[in-house]
């Protein structure tokens, strides 16, 4: 059992033996435990490291870029939560560090919306009620918000629409 697993476990157990019925189940309480932090837990950290490096605008770019366009298109989704808090901590502060990267923003906005139509959305059905019926729009929203995006000529943003862009492509299958 992972980390996060056990803490879940243990903090549901506790609050459910002082708390008794006016809590939810443990199973309930465990999964919400541990949505909220493997959810919240690499914002926090991205963002204190955006702090702590003085690239706070550059960090909020590349993390709301990011999770943007991954609500709207989906993506490959990590199995462990440990490995997925620190790929994307890396992942979005190594991002928020390519500045230098100022004059090629077109060739990953480019990139980014050849991607996403061909793939997107990808790996969607566990984690939304959208109907399948209506993946398409969630497809065109994706392309509107790389396109919007470009009219920023951001390198930041392009960068992190492209590496969003890139955990839709299938290397072994999946769901659309």
């Amino acid at each position: 059992m992972s980390l996060i697993n056990n803490v879940s476990m243990k903090l549901s157990g506790t609050l459910k033996g002082k708390y008794g019925d006016a809590v939810p189940s443990i199973e309930i309480m465990r999964y919400s435990i541990k949505f909220l932090i493997t959810n919240l837990t690499p914002i926090l950290l991205i963002l204190l490291i955006g702090f702590t490096t003085n690239n706070i605008i550059n960090t909020l770019i590349a993390m709301i870029g990011f999770i943007s366009l991954r609500l709207l298109s989906g993506g490959y989704h990590i199995a462990s939560a440990e490995l997925c808090i620190i790929f994307s901590t890396v992942l979005v502060v190594g991002i928020s560090n390519m500045s230098f990267l100022k004059d090629q923003w077109y060739l990953f906005q480019i990139a980014s919306l050849i991607l996403v139509a061909l793939f997107a959305p990808f790996n969607i059905k566990k984690s939304s009620r959208i109907k399948e019926k209506d993946y398409d729009k969630l497809k065109y929203a994706a392309l509107t918000l790389i396109f919007i995006g470009s009219l920023f000529s951001n390198e930041i943003l392009s960068v992190a629409f492209f590496a969003q862009s890139l955990t839709l492509i299938r290397l072994r299958g999946g769901d659309k």
